[in-house]
């Protein structure tokens, strides 16, 4: 999946703007109420039922960091943790984003339909890693599913890498063996 990921220079740097290009958590109907992007994630990904208030708020849960290995029970606390687009946002407008559509863009903020798009990471790791890629950062621990989850998330929404993320991702996935992945593009 690597290698079939098509190579580019990034591109419209200087006209990055996250809020107004790819908005902000959309709201959606569900069988928890009417929740946005970001708590019906925590919900998800919850190792234990959560609790929430009558705005579909996440009060409680137990969350897995998968740049850590640490378990969270504070959704909230803006030092604990995040919900961290794998694929940064910057890095996919610079790496073909900027062509899309707005609601194209608005659905990859919101991408609820792969688990490997959105994830519930510690707040420090998501700081870390800003909207560098795995040719610059890579997490704590899990450096294989990171690589998987990055490759995947670029293939399912068309995204292009440049030649350093290409040849860090190559180089960092030859020791993770060969993994079936499925993807299904947007």
């Amino acid at each position: 999946m690597i290698k079939a990921l098509p190579s580019a220079l990034p591109s419209h740097a200087s006209s990055y703007s996250r809020t107004s290009e790819f908005g902000t958590w959309t709201y959606h109907w569900t069988v928890y109420g009417r929740c946005n992007t970001r708590a019906i994630d925590l919900i998800q990904e919850s190792k234990v039922a959560t609790t929430r208030n009558r705005y579909c708020t996440v009060l409680s849960g137990k969350w897995y960091s998968i740049y850590n290995g640490k378990y969270y029970t504070n959704p909230y606390g803006g030092t604990y943790l995040q919900i961290d687009h794998l694929v940064p946002v910057e890095n996919a407008w610079i790496m073909g984003a900027w062509a899309w559509t707005q609601a194209r863009r608005i659905a990859f903020y919101n991408d609820l339909g792969d688990y490997r798009s959105l994830n519930a990471v510690d707040t420090r790791d998501n700081d870390a890693k800003g909207d560098k890629t795995p040719a610059a950062w890579m997490p704590p621990i899990g450096h294989c599913r990171y690589i998987e989850y990055w490759a995947a998330v670029k293939t399912r929404w068309g995204l292009k890498v440049t030649a350093a993320e290409k040849t860090a991702l190559l180089h960092d996935a030859s020791t993770c063996g060969n993994p079936l992945m499925t993807v299904n593009r947007v």
